[in-house]
């Protein structure tokens, strides 16, 4: 029996996140053979109940049931701290899901030679200081004096390990790259006949990294020339009444369809019913949207930024965008290019065939086998 204890924050029904780091690490973990004991975790919050996703496979929240998110993150490190004490000798390999907002310290309690980082993400002092401000600062000090500190990283993209090692200064004794992959009903999704114009926009509701603000002003000048034109916000997260705020502001609630939280059945409704999905991020380690909505079939533009850059091919399965001028500007070529639309759309989705959750389940268990063996 091979014992995992994997710490991260996020869970699918977190008030705040419910974001990509935590599906990853499920799809993952449910396709690892049944040797394998897997303890996940994560942050409690007021109506958090733990579960088993299989018999091998169990969630447990930690930290109290609160309803204020930066409490529920204190008592998540504080819990964790206590757990990797009294417990992290019962496992083989303890896995910590890097988190500048809510660092577990499991170097204080684990032999480096049983410690994985996984890193999903790396924002750097000037995306922490927009947006938090001079708050900001501490988890850049994190950020910046933590992440040298293991033996052994999972990295979710070549741009993003090779950000980290350039500014952390890293050497690892062992690291991977293991992205995230398309679920395999997504990929079965039958090719579209008639292309219903809409754009898509799906993913956590947090302005400033997710660029919500940039899609929502630039969205406001296309209509003038496709007053039909709509866009559909599926997601959840803190940001939600400012998002809200910024639809009045532009005038856009006859033009916008807010889905919010949807289940994964819905989404892939979604993509497949959609013209193009919009990525506008500002920052991104990984865009497993942009990969879900290719393996259904819709082209995506998205942020020319590390990240995302890896994740569709540009002028085949999307475009990526340097500028607001570029975003308007590939949005309206493709609505007015039906064949172009429909030859990306036939790419996207053997783009996005080479990704499956299959394939990073068994990377990720070829690396834990490696340093288990070590």
């Amino acid at each position: 029996m091979i014992r995992i204890a994997h710490f991260i924050y996020d869970s699918s029904d977190n008030p705040w996140l419910g974001g990509g780091g935590y599906i990853r690490t499920v799809e993952i973990y449910k396709r690892l053979p049944g040797n394998y004991q897997i303890d996940i975790y994560c942050g409690s919050y007021y109506n958090s109940r733990d579960f088993f996703i299989k018999k091998n496979v169990q969630v447990i929240f930690i930290g109290k049931k609160s309803k204020n998110y930066l409490l529920s993150r204190f008592w998540y490190v504080i819990k964790a701290a206590g757990v990797l004490k009294k417990e992290s000798i019962n496992y083989d390999l303890v896995l910590e899901d890097f988190s500048a907002y809510s660092p577990v310290f499991s170097f204080r309690f684990v032999k480096k030679d049983r410690l994985i980082c996984i890193l999903q993400n790396y924002f750097g002092f000037l995306n922490h200081f927009k947006k938090f401000g001079p708050a900001g600062l501490v988890p850049f000090i994190f950020e910046n004096k933590l992440l040298n500190k293991y033996n052994n990283y999972i990295f979710s993209s070549r741009d993003l390990s090779e950000i980290v090692y350039k500014k952390n200064n890293i050497s690892p004794v062992e690291s991977t790259i293991i992205p995230y992959g398309v679920p395999d009903d997504f990929l079965a999704v039958p090719e579209k006949g008639n292309f219903k114009k809409g754009l898509l926009f799906a993913g956590r509701l947090e302005i400033y990294q997710k660029g919500i603000d940039i899609l929502l002003e630039q969205f406001s000048l296309l209509i003038k020339n496709f007053p039909d034109l709509t866009l559909t916000i599926a997601g959840g997260g803190k940001d939600c009444s400012k998002v809200e705020s910024l639809i009045n502001k532009f005038k856009l609630n006859n033009n916008i369809i807010n889905k919010g939280r949807v289940d994964m059945t819905e989404l892939k409704n979604l993509y497949s019913s959609s013209y193009l999905t919009i990525i506008p991020s500002r920052y991104e380690s990984w865009g497993m949207v942009s990969l879900e909505s290719q393996a259904c079939g819709t082209p995506v533009v998205a942020s020319n930024i590390p990240g995302l850059r890896q994740t569709l091919q540009h002028q085949k399965s999307g475009f990526l965008f340097n500028n607001t001028d570029e975003l308007v500007s590939y949005i309206s070529l493709l609505l007015n290019n039906s064949k172009m639309h429909e030859q990306m759309s036939h790419e996207a989705r053997r783009f996005a065939s080479e990704f499956t959750w299959e394939r990073q389940a068994v990377r990720t268990k070829e690396f834990i086998e490696k340093l288990i063996r070590g």
